[in-house]
């Protein structure tokens, strides 16, 4: 797991030979690190990278091993939206995995990308319950769930 200068963001590479064996124990370092060293400083730090699929045209989301891989870690922590960033959408690319669709659209001149995903209801129900049953059980507060909620309900839309 690395940091940045700041520290604002922690970024941990998963590779390919972790997510074709769904070997999911950096995953589960990096979150027992997490409660380990003060919970709440982790919120919306985490970016995940997926390494070694550079060479495959498809997008990670699009790759069944790597979806695999996040239905496994969701499995064992449907509480991981708290700590995934937005920073470039990187959490959307995560739950994009979870999707069995997904839609990617471009503003004209943008370089930003927006994408919209299909979920089971009741998958992205449990995620969010999960997550905030989490964030109660830490202290956040209703304005903090309620603003992660809407981050969320957004992306669905």
């Amino acid at each position: 797991m690395a940091a940045t200068p700041d520290s604002t963001l922690l970024f941990l590479t998963i590779d390919r030979k972790a997510i074709e064996t769904s070997n999911i124990k950096d995953m589960e370092d990096t979150i027992k690190y997490f409660i380990k060293n003060g919970v709440k400083n982790y919120k919306n730090k985490l970016v995940i990278q997926v390494d070694g699929y550079d060479d495959d045209p498809r997008e990670i989301f699009e790759i069944p091993a790597v979806k695999a891989y996040y239905t496994k870690v969701f499995a064992k922590f449907p509480h991981l939206l708290y700590f995934l960033s937005p920073y470039q959408n990187s959490d959307a690319w995560v739950l994009c995995c979870l999707c069995d669709s997904y839609q990617i659209t471009n503003k004209a001149g943008a370089q930003d990308m927006n994408l919209k995903m299909k979920f089971d209801d009741s998958l992205i129900n449990y995620l969010i319950d999960r997550t905030v049953f989490f964030m109660r059980n830490i202290g956040e507060t209703a304005r903090t769930i309620l603003a992660m909620r809407v981050r969320y309900a957004g992306m669905m839309l």
